[in-house]
């Protein structure tokens, strides 16, 4: 029993030095330029990678969950290989973001959706204001009130029904009923600016820079006259019930 056991002993040594020293001969004479991978295994690393003990060609072999993988044509998410460069982890779940979204730790199909308070949403369909979710790709946030740009609009940071609103002046007014000249609101839209006099061009004319009573105010050389009962003869006006024009 104890020749048997010293006998094995020494074999077993012997082995272990024949290993060792098999080692450090590839060690040495190894080719230059070139890494060890493993025991009994060499690569260059300009060409080729050593993974878990391996050789493989090409130079971006890295581990995953146990595998080698390259990363050029795949990824690794939670210990798992995926094909292709798309993937990403979201709370523990791997996602292609090519095809999905990631949103409040849930993964959501369709790559739109982004968060909006505590909820998600997705931008395709549908708006986020102010911290709420709303229905549709029309709503703005104006001074913190939502509103629907389809059928409200934002003027002075207040929301207002309707969408023909604008400023004027300091204030707002809706130019399907009123008009704004020369910073004031006027009630109608028969308003127009005559040097820097408003006027009601229904019943008030322009000209040559100042506002009339009445209308057909034309000019005469330099001279205004109401065509109703005037007229222009020679450069000069004459009254068409009374002067004639040779």
């Amino acid at each position: 029993m104890t020749k048997a056991v010293v006998k094995y002993g020494l074999i077993g040594i012997i082995l272990f030095f024949i290993l060792v020293v098999v080692w450090i001969v590839y060690a040495m004479y190894a080719p230059l330029g070139t890494y060890r991978c493993g025991t009994f295994f060499s690569y260059n690393p300009a060409s080729q990678d050593c993974c878990m003990e391996k050789v493989y060609e090409g130079t971006t072999w890295e581990e995953c969950g146990g595998t080698c993988y390259n990363e050029k044509t795949h990824d690794c998410c939670n210990g798992m290989t995926y094909e292709g460069n798309t993937w990403h982890e979201c709370n523990g779940m791997c996602y292609d973001f090519q095809k999905e979204s990631c949103c409040g730790d849930t993964v959501y199909t369709g790559t739109n959706w982004k968060a909006c308070g505590s909820s998600c949403y997705d931008e395709k369909t549908d708006d986020c204001c102010a911290g709420t979710i709303y229905q549709g790709n029309s709503w703005k946030n104006c001074n913190g009130t939502c509103y629907d740009i389809q059928t409200q609009d934002c003027c002075k940071g207040t929301a207002y029904n309707g969408t023909s609103w604008r400023e004027c002046g300091g204030s707002c007014y809706n130019e399907k009923t009123d008009d704004c000249c020369a910073g004031m609101i006027y009630q109608g839209n028969s308003w127009n600016d005559c040097n820097g006099m408003c006027y009601n061009l229904k019943i008030q004319d322009c000209c040559n820079g100042t506002v009339y009573s009445g209308t057909k105010w034309e000019v005469c050389s330099g001279t205004c006259y109401n065509s109703r009962n005037q007229t222009c003869c020679n450069n000069s006006t004459l009254i068409k019930a009374t002067g004639i024009c040779s």
